[in-house]
Parts: C-alpha cells; structure tokens; sequence
C-alpha cells in the first residue's frame, strides 16, 4: 500500500501532464491564427501596448522608469526578462504565455485533486484545458496570463499547509506568503486576501482543538458508560456519573 500511493501520485501527475500538453497545443494553434491574421497581433493597443512600451524599456536598461508605476509592475518586469532572452519578440512572448497556461492546468488539477479528490482533478484540468477565454487569452500581452499560474500555486501550497508539520509548515507558509506577494504585484486587489491568509491558521487551530476536545469528551463518555451500566442499581448509578465528572 505505500508503495501504490507515490506510484498513483506520478501516474495522476503524468495524466495532468498530458492534458496540460494538449492544453497547450491548443493555445499554440489559436496563437499562430491570431499571428497571421488579427490587424493587432504586430500592433498591441490599450494595455498590451503599455506592457509592450514598458517591458522593452525595461529590457533596455531603464530598470526603475522615472515616475510612479501606474500599473502592477510584475508583468512587464516578466515580459522584459524574456525580451532579453528573445529580443522584443511578440510571438516569443505569446508562446510563453501558452507554456504559462499549461502550468496553471496542471496545477489547477492538483488543487482540486487534493481538494475534492482524483476524478475531480481530472475534470478541473480538461474544463480549464477547453476554456475558450483561456484559448484566446495567451494571443494577448496582459498580466492575467502570468496571474492565473501564480495565483493557482498560492492556493495548492495553501491547502498544502493543512497537512505540514514543523520545519514544512512554516517552508510552506513562507511560500504561501511570497507567492501572495507575487500575485499582488500582478493585481493588487489580492491584497483584499491577506486578512483571510493571517486569519487562516488561527482559525484552523481553533477547529482543530475545538474537534480534539470533542473527541476527547465522547471517548471519556464511551469509557465511562460500561461501568454506569454494570453498577448495582443500588446507589452504582450515583456513584458512576460522580466518578466520570
């Protein structure tokens, strides 16, 4: 039986690979249509043309800019950091963005795997494999694509804390708290859930000992009730429930 556990685990892993793959080769194929023909593929506008402008100052060497960040800087710091690699490639960057999708499959299906269980992390990773938006999405420079990988590895790693001890848990509240940071930095309205990750472990400790002392009262009964019952009905029952108090 232990042996049969990591070996259903890498299996389950390979089948989330696998759909994340087909994932991605339907993002490449609606990336490479949109490259041929949509009149903005070689021409970003709106936020896509902010990225762009800002992402290639970057790659540059204008690291920091000269005014307030008027957006979440993390996104252009990203795609600046693959323009060094490529250069200031749209379709480079388009392709990424699919490999970011297939990430986010995959860690989607783990999450509702260790949530709701196998066949649901199987359902999770082929609906966000097929999800039409998430098609289109990698076609267009927008920080969501980067977003969604970071935000489902904060919330894995945050169901992954219920079952760390010691020296794990507080590696992996470390990451929950770093990955939060980064998901900040891409929309920072996820600084509404800090309150909620503070509150998480105290909460949790609460049920925990509220469940434990439960347990405890219901095993002290089960123990006691055999002797209330096997007492003398002379003054047995009287002396049973004063000795379980």
């Amino acid at each position: 039986m232990t042996g049969a556990r990591p070996t259903s685990r890498l299996r389950d892993l390979a089948i989330l690979s696998g759909i994340a793959a087909i994932g991605f080769l339907l993002r490449v194929a609606v990336v490479l249509q949109y490259q041929g023909a949509h009149p903005n593929a070689a021409a970003p506008v709106i936020d896509e043309r902010s990225y762009d402008l800002w992402a290639r100052a970057i790659a540059a060497g204008d690291w920091l800019g000269s005014e307030v960040f008027f957006q979440e800087p993390l996104y252009p710091y990203a795609l600046a950091s693959l323009y060094a690699v490529t250069g200031p490639s749209l379709l480079a960057a388009r392709i990424a963005q699919c490999a970011l999708w297939a990430i986010a499959i995959v860690l989607v299906g783990l999450l509702a795997r260790r949530t709701f269980g196998r066949a649901a992390g199987f359902v999770a990773s082929i609906a966000l494999a097929l999800y039409g938006p998430g098609l289109l999405f990698p076609c267009l420079l927008l920080k969501e694509n980067l977003f969604v990988p970071v935000l489902a590895a904060t919330l894995l790693l945050l169901v992954a804390t219920r079952a760390a001890r010691g020296g794990r848990a507080i590696a992996a509240w470390w990451g929950v708290g770093l990955l939060a940071g980064l998901a900040a930095l891409l929309r920072g309205n996820v600084l509404v859930l800090l309150p909620v990750l503070v509150a998480w472990p105290i909460v949790r400790r609460a049920l925990q000992r509220a469940h434990l002392g439960r347990a405890c009262a219901t095993l002290r009964w089960s123990r006691s009730a055999p002797r209330a019952r096997s007492s003398p009905s002379r003054g047995g029952t009287g002396r049973s429930a004063a000795s379980s108090c």
